[in-house]
Order: structure tokens, then C-alpha cells, then sequence
């Protein structure tokens, strides 16, 4: 599979693995800031307009965990969390991820790759199950990662 949603380019390298590239207008430096620092989380990782993000924690370190939580009005809120396997400052990003509440089979694996190339940012999801990939990829959860991308367009344009 290869697609185009947005700004993103989504392919399925493997029968486990999702590999959405995309370019930004951003430095890496800015585009690792963007992916690690909790007051910048909060204002793109959003998802579709109307959700907020009350609670965003990062321990970045290797080893160390990180937790995002999602609110919608009228919807319970949605957890997800792990542990920082690899960092590399303005370069690379890796993490095990797992939903609070499961909503495909086992974890996930992202590592996002950052550099002054198109595509500036180069995310790969490798899941523990080919079921949890093709699961993944029903959902829009590309939308929703290109709606959250826009906002990050214009996370570091000055007031």
C-alpha cells in the first residue's frame, strides 16, 4: 500500500509496519523539540480539532517513560504510553508504545527519524501483530496524524 493523506506519504513496507513520511519547514533541532518537550506536545499532537491533551509527561532519556493522555467532550479520555529505547538530539526518536485501553493486539514500536532532507521526518511503526497494523490503518489515524502535522506547520511561527 501507498497513499498520500495531506502533506503525508503512508506505505506498508512489511505485513507489521506503517512508514508515514512527511516534510516540515522546520529545522530538526525544531522538529525534535517538538516530539519531546511536553508545552510543545500539548499544542499539535491533537488529533481532529476538539480534543485536548490534559495530561503530557516525558522522562526523556533512554529508559525513560513518557504518558499522553486525550479528552474529548463527551468521550472518555485515551492514554498511551512507553519507554524511549533510543535518543539521539535532533536526529532520531525510538519508543515501545501501548494504549492504556487496547484497541488492537499488542504494542508498537515508533521510531522517527528527523533530517534537513525531503521528507524532513520519516516515522516508522513496526506492531507485534500484522492484525494490529491492518487495525491501525482502518482507523484514520493518518488523518489524524495530518491534522495534528498543520498544527506543528505552524507550532514555531512568532507571534
Amino acid at each position: 500500500m501507498h497513499k498520500t493523506v495531506g502533506g503525508c506519504t503512508v506505505s506498508t513496507p512489511s505485513n507489521n509496519q506503517i512508514r508515514i513520511e512527511r516534510h516540515f519547514d522546520l529545522s530538526p533541532a525544531q522538529l525534535f523539540a517538538a516530539h519531546t518537550e511536553p508545552e510543545l506536545i500539548r499544542q499539535w499532537l491533537l488529533g481532529p480539532p476538539g480534543w485536548t491533551m490534559p495530561v503530557c509527561e516525558v522522562d526523556l532519556r533512554v529508559g525513560g517513560g513518557y504518558r499522553y493522555e486525550w479528552a474529548y467532550p463527551g468521550k472518555p479520555n485515551m492514554g498511551l504510553g512507553g519507554t524511549f529505547t533510543e535518543i539521539i538530539p535532533d536526529k532520531r526518536i525510538v519508543q515501545n508504545e501501548a494504549f492504556e485501553e487496547p484497541w488492537y493486539p499488542g504494542g508498537c514500536e515508533v521510531a522517527i527519524d528527523f533530517n534537513d532532507t525531503k521528507p524532513s521526518m520519516i516515522m516508522m511503526l513496526t506492531y507485534e501483530d500484522p492484525a494490529a497494523r491492518d487495525i491501525a490503518l482502518q482507523s484514520g489515524m493518518t488523518s489524524g496524524m495530518e491534522d495534528g502535522y498543520k498544527r506543528l506547520d505552524t507550532l514555531f511561527q512568532s507571534a
